[in-house]
C-alpha cells in the first residue's frame, strides 16, 4: 500500500478515510481536541465551595458576558443561577461556563433577560 499523501489544507485532527476518485477524499473526524474529564479517587467529590470559586473565575475571565446582576450558589454540585442580563445569549454562555467544571452535576438557571424600556 503505498504511502498516504498529505493534502493541502487538511484539517489537523481529520484522517483520510478513503478515496473516492482522482483529486477526492472522504475525511472522517479524527480524535478530539479536549482530552477527556478524569473523575478522580474513588468516592472523591469537588467540594462546593471549590466549585463555586472555579464557576466564578471563569465569570470574570468572559469580558463579553455582563454579570453583575447574577448570583450563584452551589448545593450538592447543583449551581443555581439568579438574576438579569441585558441580552439572551449571556444567559445561555453564563449557564455553559458553569456546567463545564468539573464537579458540577446540574445547572437550575433561573437568569433572566432585561426588557429594554418601550415609550
Amino acid at each position: 500500500m503505498p504511502a498516504q499523501q498529505e493534502w493541502p489544507g487538511q484539517h489537523p485532527h481529520s484522517a483520510p478515510d478513503e478515496r473516492l476518485d482522482e483529486g477526492r477524499v472522504r475525511f472522517r473526524p479524527g480524535p478530539s481536541t479536549s482530552a477527556p474529564r478524569r473523575q478522580g479517587p474513588k468516592g472523591y467529590r469537588r467540594s462546593d465551595a471549590r466549585i463555586e470559586e472555579d464557576i466564578v473565575d471563569r465569570l470574570r475571565r468572559a469580558d463579553h458576558v455582563d454579570c453583575e446582576d447574577v448570583s450563584l450558589r452551589v448545593q450538592d454540585g447543583i449551581v443555581t443561577l439568579e438574576g438579569t442580563v441585558p441580552e439572551r445569549w449571556m444567559k445561555h454562555t453564563i449557564e455553559d461556563l458553569a456546567s463545564d467544571c468539573a464537579g458540577v452535576q446540574d445547572v437550575d438557571n433561573r437568569i433572566r433577560v432585561r426588557r429594554a424600556d418601550r415609550d
